[in-house]
């Protein structure tokens, strides 16, 4: 999920998108679980995903380069029952 310009960040756009993505995930594909990865210095991601629901399932230590230095990836997931629903709830 990429909100490209820097003046439309910060407004839930991005942990909505999300959460609608996961629901048709449920809902229309009958997935079972949800899961991503994403890069530890992007915290502003990582919260998003955490007020949709997902939860940290693991971490690949420095296992990618950004700006010239290396990197975590982390590993989330979301089951059906782990959904927030609620955009004024979250994690």
């Amino acid at each position: 999920m990429l909100i490209g310009d820097v003046k439309h960040r910060g407004h839930g756009y991005g942990t909505e998108a999300m959460r609608l993505l996961c629901t048709v995930g449920f809902d229309m594909l009958e997935m079972h679980t949800i899961f991503l990865t994403v890069l530890a210095c992007n915290p502003g991601a990582v919260a998003s995903y955490h007020k949709v629901g997902f939860r940290d399932a693991g971490c690949l230590r420095e296992a990618s380069a950004r700006d010239g230095k290396r990197v975590d990836i982390l590993y989330m997931d979301l089951l059906r029952g782990d959904l927030v629903l609620d955009t004024k709830s979250g994690a």
